[in-house]
């Protein structure tokens, strides 16, 4: 809601619940909970489950495909 606050850490992801947030991931996620102005822990959620499932696909075309769906909940 404020991005002139400090981003968010993985430890805050965790403490409320967001899981699969990690060092490598974590600028990413900060940055698409700020572009896409999220607030919610769901939210927050579904968009760190699509970026798991996108960059497990690009590291390796033999784990699940992401779908269209995927890519719209990452903007």
């Amino acid at each position: 809601a404020d991005n002139t606050q400090t981003a968010p850490s993985v430890t805050d992801y965790a403490v409320v619940g967001v899981t699969g947030v990690d060092a490598n991931n974590l600028s990413e996620i900060n940055g698409q909970v700020d572009s896409q102005s999220l607030t919610t822990v769901a939210g927050i959620q579904t968009v760190v489950d699509s970026l798991a499932i996108i960059q497990s696909y690009a590291a390796d075309n033999t784990q699940i495909a992401p779908t269209v769906t995927s890519y719209v909940e990452i903007g």
